[in-house]
């Protein structure tokens, strides 16, 4: 009889040490051995010590109220902070006898993984659904930035030809009617098609020959930046000025200072026309190079009185990108 209860006395003490919770019930659902960690599992599941497995069952299936731990899915969560999972299945010994045993498994660091893998896919669909928004946004960016292009060159042209057509009628040069049709024909063809590339030759020297044949002289002082994109919005700046001239100053001479602090190109760009007689409201074709000027990271200044002068800076790396 001692050797058979120190026996018994082993079996406890090693199911004790088990990491899991372990209870074997008989065939009428009586405890038959349990170890402290399932009594402390069932404890806080049901709210009392465990005597039966329809108790712990029942318990498992509908936490009763007063229990200590709560559920999530299939997994129970004690008030230490640990997450248990119970598993049972019936067994049978060699002499027949069959018994239900119930097996507790602490599953901490996998609750814990697959609830930082929820929040992470959570996380992963938002960003997913900022992405999306955010390709909408910038082919609607794109779209803009190409209609404001076009509305440039067509106020470029559009102004060059409406100077032609008052040089005409003022008969201060020699230009014939056919040339004249032909500049028109240019402007016209731009309501029509879509514009080709921007950076085709050379904006200044273009802006300086269809200013010539209007009889206006443009005199640029300092270099031209290098960068195209740059350039072409300097030559721009220079256009408006051009047009704003000889329509409303009547003046025959801009002059433009270039200069390039670090990374800034500036330019200051006046004429020797009428000064403006009240502050100057930007319309159209200013509105329209300020918004340019400004997507690309720059800035514009009119100033009206005592005389007109534009000055636009613009940072050449951050350009570069906006401008094309």
């Amino acid at each position: 009889m001692k050797r058979l209860g120190h026996l018994q006395s082993s079996i406890k003490e090693a199911v004790d040490n088990l990491p899991s919770g372990v209870c074997f019930f008989d065939k009428n659902g009586f405890v038959v051995l349990c170890n402290r960690t399932m009594y402390r599992l069932a404890f806080a599941i049901t709210g009392r010590d465990l005597q039966t497995f329809s108790e712990l069952e029942n318990a498992l299936r509908n936490l009763p109220e007063g229990a200590l731990a709560h559920r999530d899915g299939d997994t129970f969560l004690l008030p230490d902070g640990t997450a248990w999972r119970f598993s049972s299945e019936v067994i049978t010994d060699e002499s027949g006898a069959r018994y239900t045993q119930v097996v507790a498994s602490e599953v901490s660091d996998l609750y814990q993984g697959s609830r930082e893998l929820a929040e992470n896919i959570a996380k992963l669909k938002e960003f997913q659904a900022y992405i999306h928004s955010t390709i909408k946004n910038v082919a609607v960016i794109t779209r803009e930035n190409e209609i404001l292009s076009l509305k440039m060159r067509i106020h470029d042209e559009l102004g060059g030809s409406l100077l032609k057509l008052r040089r005409y009628h003022l008969h201060t040069d020699g230009e014939s009617k056919s040339e004249l049709l032909a500049n028109w024909k240019k402007t016209v063809s731009m309501l029509k098609f879509k514009s080709g590339p921007d950076d085709v030759g050379d904006p200044l020297a273009d802006l300086l020959r269809s200013a010539a044949s209007i009889g206006v002289e443009i005199i640029h002082m300092g270099k031209m930046p290098e960068n195209t994109a740059a350039a072409r919005l300097i030559v721009y700046a220079i256009r408006e000025c051009l047009t704003n001239a000889v329509r409303h100053a009547g003046g025959s001479r801009i002059f433009v200072v270039l200069t390039q602090t670090g990374d800034i190109v500036s330019a200051v760009i006046t004429n020797d026309g009428e000064p403006p007689k009240a502050e100057i409201i930007e319309g159209g074709g200013l509105s329209s190079l300020r918004k340019r000027i400004e997507k690309a990271g720059g800035t514009m200044t009119v100033q009206s009185l005592p005389r007109f002068s534009l000055s636009v800076a613009v940072p050449l790396e951050q350009f570069a990108v906006v401008a094309h």
